[in-house]
């Protein structure tokens, strides 16, 4: 598979399940579980397949899984102290305020 394939169809069929399971994972072998999917796909790239993994994700600007939550955990934090996300203190479900 080459890179120009291989980006469209993991960005919108593989990652949305790995953001989904990898958005609360409690201990660190889940955590390395997760990241070692993403590993294996882009290994996947035929002229990538010998690179280290990190250097796979520079080539296809695509940030680490790890990086990724707390990318999105920051964002919520940010909605919720600027009044975007509004939290019900009684039972901690998020509503959203329009």
């Amino acid at each position: 598979m080459y890179d120009t394939s291989f980006l469209p169809l993991y960005k919108s069929m593989v990652c949305p399940h790995l953001e989904c399971a990898n958005w609360c994972p409690y201990e660190m072998g889940d955590i390395k579980e997760i990241e070692k999917v993403q590993k294996r796909a882009t290994k996947l790239i035929i002229n990538l397949k010998s690179m280290s993994y990190t250097n796979r994700l520079l080539r296809l600007k695509l940030p680490t899984l790890k990086y990724r939550k707390l990318r999105g955990d920051m964002i919520e934090v940010f909605k919720i102290t600027h009044y975007m996300i509004q939290m019900c203190h009684l039972n901690w479900h998020i509503t959203r305020v329009l």
